[in-house]
This record gives C-alpha cells, structure tokens and sequence, in this order.
C-alpha cells in the first residue's frame, strides 16, 4: 500500500507500507512484489510500525519485479530497542529509497502500472 502527499502541487506517494503475517517473522529476507494497481492508504492502523532503512532493501535480479527486506537486521533492531519482532505489524519504506534500489525514476512507477 502507498501512502501519498503532495509534492510539487502534484499528489506523489512517499511510503510503501507492508503490512507483515507471522510466518514472515522467522525470515531472513522478505520478499516483497510489486503490485500494481497500488492500494492507496489513507491512515495508519494503530499499532505498531518500524522504518526500514535504505541499506535493509535487498534487490534479487532473478525476480525483478520484487524487492527483499533484511528482516534479519530489522529484527536485531527491535531486539535493541526492547520490541518483540512479533509485535511489529507493519515496515515503512520510504519511496525515494525503494526507487534508489529498484533503480527508476519517479514517473516509471505510472510505466510499471500499465503494462
């Protein structure tokens, strides 16, 4: 799910929000595909979200239409800060980043949803 705000005067989405199942936790690396058309999101549930960081997305060049998340790293993260990975419902990604890793350009995002 995408969250957007305005950039520009134009509406633009700034976080990927993937929302995670129990069975994620015990990976090392989530993959996670991309999914067109993108389910805008209009709020955040209230519970209990981590920001992943750019060095935390993992790119597999055998499925390009997916990234990874090093759970692994965000998991000894929590752990750090006292937090149960259990209890995380949700990982932001900030889109410039995923775009950085995914290697594309704002406007391909639109290319990508089309096809």
């Amino acid at each position: 799910m995408l969250v957007y705000n305005y950039y520009d005067g134009r509406l633009c989405p700034i976080w990927y929000v993937v929302y995670l199942e129990k069975k994620d936790y015990t990976k090392d690396v989530f993959c996670v595909p991309v999914q067109c058309p993108f389910q805008p999101l209009s709020e955040f549930e209230e519970s209990l979200g981590v920001s992943v960081f750019l060095s935390e997305l993992v790119v597999n060049n055998q499925k390009p239409n997916c990234f990874g998340i090093n759970i692994k790293s965000i998991r000894q993260r929590a752990e750090m800060a006292g937090i149960s990975i259990s209890d995380i419902r949700f990982l932001v990604i900030q889109m410039g980043d995923l775009e950085e890793v995914l290697c594309m350009a704002r406007v391909r995002w639109k290319t990508i949803c089309t096809r």
